[in-house]
């Protein structure tokens, strides 16, 4: 039986194991594990245990010789990025129906990141702590909270009042990260109330290391079907937010305009595996040169 060594430890060889680390590559679990049964077939004859540095770095070469340079980078940079050792925070906005929870969780198995914070938590814990009769806006649905502000201008009222809960929220977020520095952890914050120039954290004084992103989905019919197709797995009914398409889409078109002024990097959100490599594609540029010192386009 093959095994296994790392930090002196002996463990016997798991294609489980071996198959997640590859994740973050993005490849198809068919490949992920062609690849794992190369592995295997390499060393099954090896009678002294095998350092987990030999594994990955055949594995790194498994994949440059498939012609994978950006898998293989993905791979390696994956295998580093659990050893970063300063907060950080991954915030992903987007309004309802995108696909920001899926998306989350997603990167979160992909880069092995255990705390995922949907901002409606956060809006849900300060619900019950500050009365509606104070903070009205706070009790309503995202494209809902405009109902308490008195205009005739209903695309103001729905701006205004979505632009005064997400404010409120991020301050909850932004508590939520601090004690997340204080505790070294890396996290992914996902919700509607992300929205570029809405946030504290854009402050110069932020806590942690952090990178934004915005989804949108700007085919009205598919994002219709989204909500539909959501219903199926949840309690949440799709002509609930179907109803209020006129309302996601005022709040989207804003978050685009904020995140075209501050140069927040946009996601249409058509594939999830797309999106959350071009996630993690973003993460490795800004991260390379502070942390992982490699040049992208080299072979082993």
């Amino acid at each position: 039986m093959l095994k296994i060594e790392k930090d002196d430890k002996i463990y016997p060889f798991s294609k489980g194991i071996l198959a997640r680390s590859l994740l973050p590559t993005g490849l198809s679990i068919d490949s992920i594990y062609n690849i794992v049964g190369d592995v295997q077939q390499e060393y099954k004859f090896e009678e002294e245990p095998v350092s987990s540095a030999v594994i990955q770095n055949k594995v790194a070469r498994l994949l440059v010789d498939k012609e994978m340079v950006k898998e293989k980078n993905r791979y390696l940079v994956s295998r580093k990025f659990a050893q970063i050792k300063e907060p950080m925070v991954i915030l992903i906005g987007g309004v309802a129906g995108v696909g920001k929870s899926t998306v989350a969780a997603e990167l979160a198995d992909r880069l092995g990141i255990q705390r995922v914070i949907d901002t409606d938590e956060v809006r849900e814990i300060m619900r019950y702590t500050l009365p509606e009769d104070l903070l009205p806006e706070l009790h309503k649905s995202s494209f809902d909270a405009g109902e308490v502000v008195a205009g005739p201008d209903i695309k103001k009222n729905v701006l205004v009042g979505f632009s005064r809960q997400a404010r409120m929220v991020n301050r909850g977020v932004r508590a939520y990260i601090e004690r997340v520095a204080k505790e070294g952890i890396k996290t992914i914050f996902n919700g509607v109330h992300l929205v570029p120039g809405l946030m504290e954290i854009e402050q110069n004084n932020k806590p942690a290391e952090h990178f934004t992103y915005l989804l949108t989905l700007k085919d009205e019919q598919n994002h219709i079907r989204r909500f539909h197709s959501r219903a199926e797995h949840s309690y949440r009914k799709a002509n609930r937010y179907t109803e209020k398409m006129k309302n996601i889409g005022i709040i989207q078109e804003y978050a685009i305009e904020r995140a075209e002024e501050s140069g927040t990097t946009m996601i249409e959100n058509t594939s999830l595996d797309t999106t959350v490599t071009q996630i993690v594609d973003d993460l490795i540029d800004n991260l390379q040169d502070k942390y992982f010192h490699y040049e992208k386009d080299t072979t082993l």
